[in-house]
């Protein structure tokens, strides 16, 4: 991000007590390298829900830290499932890497995705 977001991401690190906080002179991130550390964020959204098309992403992302928590990942089967889920977030997979994958794994599977909630309320709740 950029250092002018600097407070923000302090303040984030500050309310979570987890990850790493980092600047150079333009750019700065917070960091969050441990999938114990990154629970405490998630268990924060299952009762603060985010309140539009990005609770989906949050969904598939929780999925994601799932498939890596039960090491499912290491398997070609949960490697191709991997790959398709993250293939849905913001950054696609370049279409090079999936055919590479594909000639050695097979196709990738098809994906039942999470519901994507309508949301009427924005009433964001302050924790």
């Amino acid at each position: 991000m950029s250092i002018r977001d600097s407070a923000l991401l302090k303040q984030i690190k500050d309310f979570f007590k987890v990850g790493n906080y980092k600047e150079s002179e333009f750019f700065c991130c917070f960091d969050v390298n441990s999938i114990k550390d990154l629970e405490i964020i998630i268990e924060h959204f299952y009762f603060y829900p985010l309140q539009s098309s990005k609770r989906n992403m949050f969904n598939i992302f929780v999925i994601l830290i799932n498939i890596i928590k039960n090491k499912e990942h290491l398997t070609p089967n949960g490697f191709m499932l991997s790959l398709s889920y993250i293939n849905i977030l913001n950054n696609k997979i370049k279409q090079n890497v999936l055919n590479e994958k594909m000639e050695i794994y097979g196709p990738l599977p098809t994906l039942i995705l999470p519901l994507v909630p309508i949301v009427n309320n924005l009433q964001i709740s302050n924790p």
